[in-house]
């Protein structure tokens, strides 16, 4: 009778030691997901605003430089007058959240390139009577324009805020739906190596 006693507080003692060697098991893999959902956390914390930088680069193709577009001053132009620069266009309204969240890291974006040849224009649908007021409200000090054309398919985008990037040949080399951190390090490198590249490219002809 000993003998079966001794194999069953035997066999009881290493089921106990099994199920604690997997509750602890679990407890460390649970322990292991949660500090690595709040290191991501943390992580989209720290970046200004809780804005991530845009996600550069993405695909080419050439611009409709026939888009007629309207300064709040009344002047017309089209994209055909900044032909040879490095553009950066951005969609947005006045009633659009994340365009109004993202517009203060572009506005420092274009301080940082006003001695440069790259040239921005923020488009709105909007009448003018509508965009001046909201834009002298929040201090913004941007090239802003509104769009009385039909807009070129080439910037047709699902939602706003969406930003093209184009290069000196007219090409867009990036586009990005959404609101994003814009005078981020990333941002400020590409179209620092626009420039550049087009620099050196006319230094060898």
């Amino acid at each position: 009778m000993s003998f079966f006693n001794r194999h069953f507080f035997v066999g009881l003692a290493a089921g106990v030691g099994l199920t604690v060697a997997l509750i602890a098991a679990a407890g460390l893999l649970l322990m292991l997901q949660v500090r690595h959902r709040m290191d991501d956390l943390d992580d989209l914390g720290n970046r200004a605003g809780g804005l991530a930088p845009p996600p550069l680069p993405v695909e080419r193709s050439l611009a409709d430089f026939e888009w007629k577009l309207q300064g709040l001053d009344g002047e017309e132009t089209s994209l055909a007058a900044f032909k040879g620069k490095v553009l950066f266009v951005n969609l947005w309204a006045t009633w659009c959240g994340p365009c109004v969240v993202e517009m203060p890291s572009i506005q420092r974006l274009y301080e940082q390139f006003q001695q440069e040849d790259v040239k921005f224009l923020l488009v709105s649908d909007e009448p003018p009577d509508v965009v001046e007021p909201f834009v002298q409200e929040k201090g913004w000090e941007l090239p802003m324009y509104v769009s009385n054309d039909e807009r070129p398919s080439v910037f047709e985008s699902r939602g706003i805020p969406a930003t093209f990037i184009l290069d000196r040949e007219g090409r867009i080399v990036f586009r990005h739906v959404g609101s994003a951190q814009w005078d981020d390090e990333s941002s400020v490198r590409f179209l620092n190596e626009l420039l550049e590249k087009k620099a050196v490219e006319g230094d060898s002809t």
